[in-house]
């Protein structure tokens, strides 16, 4: 039962994260790490049984009565991502606490951060759809927060707001998928949906939702538009949100939910389509960028692409390629980012333009440096080299007709030049020739603190064993991997399967690549102009013109006069109640003793609808306030006569009260009503109460004339003194068996006092 306190102990810790950075001071990020690094070791300590294909499962009660519960479920692909979430978690404290050393906000960045930690979490170990969701739309506010981290940055507030508005929308449609798919599968567990739900009528219309919420999670095209937006987030956010964990949640998503959505054309087509081209597009886009962090953004993109394309193929070998890209892709762009914050954090500025030939100033994060672009690039030693390897593997047994696989071949081998051109452009270009970089009086330029280099050492250390020994691997992607395709698998990873195509087109990318970094200077100006933003500009068209649609709607409805607000409400809740009368005509005066009334109820009538007319006709406001305290007070008798002298008091005094505080407001006002309105105004307000007043007598005849169930009085009854304590059974029902409306109605009481009591400070 350990899993539930792992997923949510970032939230329980959060809180105490400034207090931790105003006690640990320097050390924080240190102390914050220890949470990631015990939820690591928890994980390890389970490796054994997942591996033997055992499954963890957990389940927390959420709310009963709807029989919805907290259930979380740890096999091999929950863990193969919660090890990245939390490994690299830890390296990323540590990392934070020295980049943001100093920083006045330092605790607000590790609160958030560890929120979103928590959020991740649940995504990936979640079982049950509508918990999934509650953590995916976390991860979307957390990374909100993350990303405007530098909120008085207008860059920041609009990469943040722009995050935030395409993967939140995304989620709504995502929930929406969710719930046809636990209404079509007879549950919202997902470990038991039956994989029958393509033969379903609404099977493609809830697979495009879900795709949805996947494709603006993971930066699919073309909503790719927020992820370079978002590096302008604190670097060791981007280095974590944007490498290892938010992105890859659309990812996980897909893989998650593949034995009950895959194998089918749609599927096919729809997912490695988009996948296909958001690969070619992101790597090409990068070419254009000479900010590094916008350089690793668009490659990011480009990653995603292919591991959402590798999910869309499915099958043996695209499975596993995705699941070794995945790991893959966290370590070296986590390292990556990292190195680029140190870069950026020493000489001030992260334009490749202005970079050059730091080799001898920054040696250790020049060896790292090239160590993490070159398994990007897919160079042998390294891990990306036998991802790549897998990827080419996967291109030549696509599923797709002879025509559509070769073509598959070649984007996934331009994707690979592409990858190989800028590795270089990151390493070689900044590490090497002529030496240039902004100078800072007084400042000898040098690598970062050891904290900064501790998570790019240890990602590129890992990157290069399992670069040389993979099958240390095999266990986890072969668990990982049967989840997605709901099978068991065995998988033996090498670094050398011999000479075979995948190798040839492999070879060819790399020697392509380096042909492409050598000339890309000549024709980078051709190349930027071709390719321009176009839906970043369609992103700024519909905000700008969804904004200006507000303002104008709002300048229509909300333009302060209360009179008119009071009229909508009333006309829409009598056109409510008259569709019902109508609908109900017959039974408005069923019930036989509506013709029992006494001659002193008619009395009280009268006498009550000759006040609310002097009310109208009079232009003195004191005689107003009178009559209305009349009216009251026959509303009073009336509780009397009809056995509530409970009520009929409450109502007494709060008459009484009102009365006095009317007379006192209004005698610093005119005595007399001033005459203002039109003769078309009173009359059409003269319509309305009429109309108003008939829909108010209706809903009393629908209302008494619909029988009530006696089990109800039967239960406040019995359950009134042994429950709640209380002899008076009204009470109860209002501050127990009713506690939230009561709670509501003293919550409107109270902000309606702290306004008065602000418009009496203000004057």
């Amino acid at each position: 039962m350990l899993l539930p306190f792992i997923v949510l102990s970032g939230l329980i810790a959060a809180p105490f994260a400034p207090l931790v950075v105003r006690a640990a001071k320097t050390r924080a990020g240190w102390v914050i790490a220890l949470l990631p690094a015990l939820i690591v070791a928890y994980l390890a300590a389970q490796l054994p049984l997942v591996l033997t294909g055992q499954v963890i499962e957990a389940e927390w009660p959420w709310v009963p009565s709807l029989d919805l519960t907290l259930a979380f479920r740890l096999d091999g692909l929950g863990l193969l991502f919660a090890l990245l979430i939390s490994g690299i978690g830890t390296l990323i404290a540590i990392y934070g606490g020295s980049y943001l050393k100093g920083h006045p906000d330092l605790g607000r960045f590790f609160l958030y951060l560890l929120v979103f930690m928590a959020a991740m979490l649940g995504v990936v170990l979640s079982d049950n759809l509508l918990a999934l969701f509650v953590f995916w739309e976390m991860t979307s506010i957390s990374s909100y927060l993350l990303i405007g981290f530098n909120h008085d940055q207008e860059a920041s507030r609009k990469g943040a707001l722009k995050a935030l508005l395409i993967t939140g929308l995304g989620g709504l449609f995502m929930l929406a998928g969710f719930v046809l798919l636990g209404e079509m599968g007879g549950s919202y567990t997902i470990s038991q949906l039956p994989t029958t739900l393509s033969t379903m009528p609404l099977y493609l219309p809830m697979l495009i939702l879900v795709l949805i919420g996947a494709f603006t999670k993971s930066a699919q095209w073309p909503f790719h538009i927020w992820l370079p937006d978002a590096m302008q987030a604190p670097t060791p956010v981007s280095a974590y949100l944007h490498s290892a964990t938010m992105v890859k949640a659309g990812v996980f998503l897909l893989a998650r939910l593949s034995p009950v959505l895959a194998d089918t054309p749609a599927w096919l087509y729809l997912v490695s389509g988009f996948g296909l081209i958001t690969m070619v597009a992101g790597g090409i886009l990068a070419l254009k960028q000479s900010d590094l962090k916008a350089i690793l953004a668009y490659t990011t993109i480009g990653w995603l692409g292919t591991l959402v394309m590798l999910l869309g193929w499915g099958g043996h070998y695209a499975v596993e390629a995705a699941m070794v890209g995945v790991l893959t892709h966290a370590l070296y762009k986590g390292a990556l980012f990292m190195l680029a914050g140190g870069i950026d954090h020493e000489t001030g500025t992260r334009d490749i333009h202005l970079l050059g030939g730091l080799r001898r100033l920054m040696p250790v994060s020049a060896v790292l440096t090239a160590a993490a672009a070159l398994s990007m690039a897919g160079i042998p030693l390294l891990l990306g080299f036998v991802a790549k390897e897998l990827l080419l593997e996967a291109a030549l047994h696509t599923g797709y007709p002879d025509w559509l696989g070769w073509l598959a071949v070649v984007a996934v081998v331009l994707a690979s030049l592409l990858n190989v051109a800028i590795a270089l452009r990151l390493s070689y270009g900044v590490f090497f020739g002529p030496e240039r970089y902004p100078k800072r009086e007084g400042y000898k330029l040098h690598d970062p603190y050891p904290a900064m280099l501790l998570g790019p050492a240890v990602l590129v250390v890992l990157s290069l064993l399992f670069g040389v020994w993979p099958g240390g691997l095999n266990g986890m992607i072969a668990q990982a991997s049967g989840a997605v395709l709901g099978e068991s698998l065995t998988v033996k990873l090498s670094l050398w399967h011999g000479i075979n195509l995948a190798l040839i087109l492999s070879l060819t990318a790399i020697a392509l690549g380096v042909g492409v970094y050598l000339v890309y200077g000549r024709v980078a100006n051709g190349v930027n102009r071709v390719l321009r933003p176009t839906f970043n500009n369609a992103y700024e068209m519909t905000l700008a013109g969804m904004l200006s649609g507000a303002g104008r709607l709002t300048g229509k409805i909300q333009h302060g006069y209360l009179r008119y607000y009071l009229m909508v409400i009333l006309v829409v809740g009598a056109a409510a109640v008259g569709q019902a009368m109508i609908r109900y005509a017959g039974t408005l005066f069923s019930r036989p003793d509506l013709g029992n009334i006494q001659a002193y109820e008619i009395m009280i009538g009268v006498l009550t609808i000759t006040a609310i007319v002097m009310i109208a006709r009079t232009d003195d406001r004191y005689t107003a306030i009178v009559l209305l305290g009349v009216v009251g007070a026959l509303i009073s008798l009336i509780f009397v006569l009809f056995s509530a002298p409970d009520l009929a008091l409450t109502q007494l005094l709060i008459e009484t009260l009102m009365v006095i505080v009317f007379l006192l407001v209004f005698h610093f006002l005119l005595r007399d009503f001033p005459d203002h309105t039109s003769t078309f105004d009173r009359k059409r307000d003269l319509l309305i109460s009429l109309v108003v007043g008939a829909a108010a007598f209706g809903l009393v005849l629908l209302a008494i004339n619909i029988p009530g169930d006696p089990t109800i009085t039967d239960y406040f009854v019995a359950n009134s003194y042994t429950e709640a304590n209380g002899l008076n059974i009204v009470n109860v029902i209002l501050v127990d068996f009713r506690s939230l409306d009561t709670l509501g109605e003293i919550s409107v009481l109270a902000i309606a006092g702290v306004g008065i009591y602000a418009l009496l400070r203000g004057k």
